[in-house]
């Protein structure tokens, strides 16, 4: 489709953009689908692609809009309690992993309290 005459098309069903060489339009079903323009070899490479920050091409060649960048979740109190305890773990003892932390904290605890089984409903009968 390099050097190919090409239609560029708006799927109104799926609200994405598809990209087909000219011959191919004439079977475009015209309910479904709008004609945003045509395009020609490396004009339509250079002055029509979409952006590449702004549309994503899937294998089928699809573009869809990008999707937004995510807002990341501000730690809560547990989070930055656990990342200070954990750099502090690892001031005593480098590479150390989480797991590894876990898997201590369990034998700790296993002997302190040998006889130890959680019950879910425990909380239940409290009162």
């Amino acid at each position: 489709m390099a050097d190919e005459d090409c239609c560029i098309l708006f799927d109104n069903q799926a609200k994405t953009y598809r990209i087909v060489p000219v011959s191919d339009s004439k079977f475009v079903d015209l309910n479904r689908f709008r004609i945003m323009g045509y395009a020609r070899g490396k004009a339509f490479c250079t002055c029509f692609a979409p952006r590449s920050d702004i549309f994503e091409a899937s294998d089928d060649g699809i573009m869809t809009p990008a999707p937004e960048p995510r807002i990341p979740r501000p730690p809560n109190a547990w989070i930055i309690y656990r990342s200070h305890k954990s750099k502090e773990i690892r001031k005593k003892v480098p590479h150390v992993t989480a797991g590894y932390i876990s898997i201590e904290a369990q034998k700790l605890h296993k002997a302190m309290y040998p006889n130890y089984k959680y019950n879910a409903n425990a909380k239940k009968n409290q009162g």
